[in-house]
Protein backbone atom coordinates (compact mmCIF):
# COMPACT_ATOMS: atom_id res chain seq x y z
CA UNK A 1 0.00 0.00 0.00
CA UNK A 2 1.30 3.46 -0.88
CA UNK A 3 1.60 6.10 1.78
CA UNK A 4 -0.24 9.16 0.56
CA UNK A 5 -0.77 12.31 2.56
CA UNK A 6 -2.81 15.44 1.97
CA UNK A 7 -0.71 18.40 3.06
CA UNK A 8 -2.22 21.88 2.86
CA UNK A 9 0.11 24.89 2.86
CA UNK A 10 0.02 28.63 2.33
CA UNK A 11 0.63 29.99 -1.16
CA UNK A 12 4.24 30.61 -0.09
CA UNK A 13 4.62 26.93 0.87
CA UNK A 14 4.78 27.56 4.59
CA UNK A 15 2.70 26.08 7.41
CA UNK A 16 2.64 22.63 5.86
CA UNK A 17 0.83 20.19 8.09
CA UNK A 18 -0.38 16.71 7.09
CA UNK A 19 -4.12 16.34 7.55
CA UNK A 20 -4.99 12.91 6.15
CA UNK A 21 -2.44 10.12 6.20
CA UNK A 22 -4.30 6.80 6.47
CA UNK A 23 -6.45 4.62 4.25
CA UNK A 24 -5.59 6.47 1.06
CA UNK A 25 -4.29 4.31 -1.78
CA UNK A 26 -4.54 6.15 -5.11
CA UNK A 27 -6.21 9.54 -4.75
CA UNK A 28 -6.87 11.16 -8.09
CA UNK A 29 -9.43 13.95 -7.93
CA UNK A 30 -9.53 16.67 -5.31
CA UNK A 31 -12.16 19.39 -4.86
CA UNK A 32 -12.81 22.01 -2.21
CA UNK A 33 -16.16 23.42 -1.16
CA UNK A 34 -15.19 26.90 0.05
CA UNK A 35 -18.60 27.56 1.58
CA UNK A 36 -18.67 24.58 3.93
CA UNK A 37 -14.88 24.28 4.11
CA UNK A 38 -15.00 20.64 3.03
CA UNK A 39 -12.40 18.68 1.07
CA UNK A 40 -13.67 15.98 -1.33
CA UNK A 41 -11.53 13.38 -3.10
CA UNK A 42 -11.74 10.28 -5.26
CA UNK A 43 -9.56 7.25 -4.57
CA UNK A 44 -9.18 4.75 -7.42
CA UNK A 45 -7.31 2.39 -5.09
CA UNK A 46 -10.17 2.05 -2.61
CA UNK A 47 -12.93 2.78 -5.15
CA UNK A 48 -14.60 5.39 -3.03
CA UNK A 49 -15.29 9.09 -2.63
CA UNK A 50 -14.58 10.72 0.71
CA UNK A 51 -15.08 14.06 2.42
CA UNK A 52 -13.51 15.77 5.39
CA UNK A 53 -13.18 19.26 6.77
CA UNK A 54 -10.19 21.19 5.43
CA UNK A 55 -8.31 20.33 8.63
CA UNK A 56 -8.93 16.59 8.08
CA UNK A 57 -11.54 16.24 10.81
CA UNK A 58 -14.96 14.64 10.33
CA UNK A 59 -13.64 12.37 7.57
CA UNK A 60 -16.15 9.95 6.11
CA UNK A 61 -16.81 7.86 3.02
CA UNK A 62 -19.79 9.23 1.13
CA UNK A 63 -19.80 6.89 -1.89
CA UNK A 64 -18.35 3.39 -1.98
CA UNK A 65 -20.69 1.28 -4.08
CA UNK A 66 -20.71 0.88 -7.85
CA UNK A 67 -17.42 2.75 -8.37
CA UNK A 68 -14.67 1.11 -10.41
CA UNK A 69 -12.11 3.82 -11.20
CA UNK A 70 -13.27 7.14 -9.72
CA UNK A 71 -11.23 9.93 -11.20
CA UNK A 72 -12.01 13.64 -11.49
CA UNK A 73 -14.26 15.46 -9.04
CA UNK A 74 -15.88 18.90 -8.86
CA UNK A 75 -18.16 20.68 -6.39
CA UNK A 76 -20.98 23.13 -7.05
CA UNK A 77 -21.47 24.50 -3.53
CA UNK A 78 -24.26 26.89 -4.55
CA UNK A 79 -26.46 24.17 -6.09
CA UNK A 80 -25.25 21.60 -3.53
CA UNK A 81 -23.96 19.06 -6.07
CA UNK A 82 -20.91 16.86 -6.32
CA UNK A 83 -19.78 15.58 -9.76
CA UNK A 84 -17.24 12.86 -10.55
CA UNK A 85 -16.04 10.71 -13.40
CA UNK A 86 -15.48 6.95 -13.40
CA UNK A 87 -13.19 5.14 -15.87
CA UNK A 88 -14.61 1.70 -15.09
CA UNK A 89 -15.94 -0.89 -17.54
CA UNK A 90 -18.90 1.41 -18.16
CA UNK A 91 -17.36 4.90 -18.05
CA UNK A 92 -19.63 7.64 -16.79
CA UNK A 93 -20.02 10.95 -15.07
CA UNK A 94 -22.26 11.04 -12.03
CA UNK A 95 -23.81 13.64 -9.76
CA UNK A 96 -25.03 13.53 -6.17
CA UNK A 97 -25.81 15.89 -3.36
CA UNK A 98 -22.78 16.89 -1.29
CA UNK A 99 -23.49 14.15 1.27
CA UNK A 100 -23.48 11.44 -1.45
CA UNK A 101 -27.27 10.98 -1.52
CA UNK A 102 -29.41 11.43 -4.63
CA UNK A 103 -26.80 9.83 -6.86
CA UNK A 104 -27.54 9.74 -10.62
CA UNK A 105 -25.50 9.00 -13.74
CA UNK A 106 -25.68 12.02 -16.02
CA UNK A 107 -23.33 10.98 -18.86
CA UNK A 108 -23.20 7.32 -19.86
CA UNK A 109 -23.14 7.33 -23.66
CA UNK A 110 -20.23 8.08 -26.00
CA UNK A 111 -17.76 8.50 -23.16
CA UNK A 112 -14.49 6.58 -22.72
CA UNK A 113 -11.83 8.16 -20.51
CA UNK A 114 -13.51 11.07 -18.72
CA UNK A 115 -10.78 13.15 -17.12
CA UNK A 116 -10.78 16.66 -15.77
CA UNK A 117 -14.15 18.08 -14.76
CA UNK A 118 -14.92 21.78 -14.45
CA UNK A 119 -18.03 23.79 -13.62
CA UNK A 120 -18.99 27.34 -14.52
CA UNK A 121 -22.18 27.67 -12.48
CA UNK A 122 -24.59 26.09 -14.93
CA UNK A 123 -22.48 23.83 -17.15
CA UNK A 124 -20.32 20.78 -16.61
CA UNK A 125 -17.22 20.44 -18.83
CA UNK A 126 -15.01 17.40 -19.17
CA UNK A 127 -12.18 16.06 -21.31
CA UNK A 128 -12.24 12.62 -22.84
CA UNK A 129 -8.69 11.40 -23.31
CA UNK A 130 -9.69 8.62 -25.69
CA UNK A 131 -12.17 10.35 -27.99
CA UNK A 132 -10.15 13.58 -28.18
CA UNK A 133 -13.07 15.78 -27.20
CA UNK A 134 -13.90 18.42 -24.66
CA UNK A 135 -17.61 18.26 -23.97
CA UNK A 136 -20.14 20.30 -22.06
CA UNK A 137 -23.63 19.78 -20.74
CA UNK A 138 -25.97 21.64 -18.45
CA UNK A 139 -25.67 20.01 -15.07
CA UNK A 140 -29.37 20.58 -14.61
CA UNK A 141 -30.72 19.35 -17.99
CA UNK A 142 -28.02 16.88 -19.13
CA UNK A 143 -28.07 17.90 -22.80
CA UNK A 144 -24.52 17.41 -23.99
CA UNK A 145 -22.72 18.82 -27.00
CA UNK A 146 -19.13 18.65 -28.16
CA UNK A 147 -17.30 21.90 -27.62
CA UNK A 148 -13.78 21.59 -28.97
CA UNK A 149 -12.28 18.79 -31.05
CA UNK A 150 -8.52 18.79 -30.63
CA UNK A 151 -5.58 16.90 -32.03
CA UNK A 152 -3.22 15.38 -29.51
CA UNK A 153 -0.56 14.27 -32.00
CA UNK A 154 -0.21 10.92 -30.31
CA UNK A 155 3.21 9.40 -30.63
CA UNK A 156 1.94 5.86 -31.14
CA UNK A 157 -0.95 3.54 -30.34
CA UNK A 158 0.36 2.82 -26.88
CA UNK A 159 0.29 6.36 -25.56
CA UNK A 160 -2.06 7.37 -22.77
CA UNK A 161 -3.19 10.96 -22.58
CA UNK A 162 -4.71 12.66 -19.57
CA UNK A 163 -6.41 15.99 -19.94
CA UNK A 164 -7.61 18.38 -17.27
CA UNK A 165 -9.91 21.30 -17.90
CA UNK A 166 -10.80 24.48 -16.02
CA UNK A 167 -13.29 27.17 -16.95
CA UNK A 168 -12.73 30.80 -16.05
CA UNK A 169 -14.25 34.00 -17.46
CA UNK A 170 -15.55 32.64 -20.77
CA UNK A 171 -12.39 30.66 -21.52
CA UNK A 172 -11.47 27.00 -21.25
CA UNK A 173 -8.00 26.16 -19.98
CA UNK A 174 -6.60 22.67 -20.30
CA UNK A 175 -3.38 20.87 -19.71
CA UNK A 176 -2.27 17.42 -20.67
CA UNK A 177 0.34 14.88 -19.87
CA UNK A 178 1.57 12.04 -22.02
CA UNK A 179 2.80 8.69 -20.81
CA UNK A 180 4.19 5.92 -22.99
CA UNK A 181 2.64 2.62 -22.04
CA UNK A 182 4.63 -0.54 -22.68
CA UNK A 183 2.20 -2.94 -24.40
CA UNK A 184 4.22 -5.94 -23.17
CA UNK A 185 4.23 -4.93 -19.51
CA UNK A 186 1.89 -6.76 -17.17
CA UNK A 187 -0.39 -4.53 -15.12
Amino acid sequence: MNIVTFIPATLQGTRQSPIIQTQIVHPDGLAIDPLSKNLYWTDAGTDRIEVSRLDGSFRRVIISKHLQEPRAIAVDPIAGYLFWSDWGKKPKIERSFLDGSGRIAIVTEEISWPNGIALDGKNLYWCDGKTDKIEVCSHFEFECVQVIPYSLNRMNLYGAIQLRVRVLINAIFLHRWFRIVDPLAEY
